[in-house]
């Protein structure tokens, strides 16, 4: 949930750092967002922010620079962020413990997955 913040983040760091005018509505409609989403995660924050709420704030700060910084680049970075989860991928690799599949069809949805549906969705 926390991660849906990423629009609201990007378009502050692009109105900040880009200078670009932001639509009145869709400043509207990033508060709204916001609040539901803290209305969401507030019972969480109550007993104190986890690790797990700090990292996916990071997650959505990182994902909103990603964006800002695609969009004052000139170049085509329609591939980049399939670079960067290759990227992560081997520089957690050594950090798994263990990695396996209960079946050899989950394996193939996998490999489905990471080769078709994930560089879509992102590029």
């Amino acid at each position: 949930v926390i991660i849906a913040t990423t629009p609201l983040w990007a378009a502050i760091g692009s109105a900040v750092l880009l200078k670009e005018r932001t639509p009145a509505r869709t400043w509207l409609a990033s508060v709204i967002a916001l609040m539901g989403i803290t209305l969401v995660v507030w019972p969480g924050f109550s007993g104190g922010a986890n690790m797990g709420d700090v990292l996916a704030l990071l997650t959505a700060w990182a994902m909103a620079g990603a964006f800002v910084l695609s969009r004052s680049c000139r170049a085509n970075l329609a591939l980049a962020p399939a670079m960067g989860g290759l990227l992560s991928a081997l520089a957690l690799a050594p950090f798994v413990r263990k990695f396996a599949f209960g079946r050899p069809d989950q394996a193939l949805l996998m490999i489905v997955e990471a080769a078709m549906l994930v560089p879509l969705a992102l590029g």
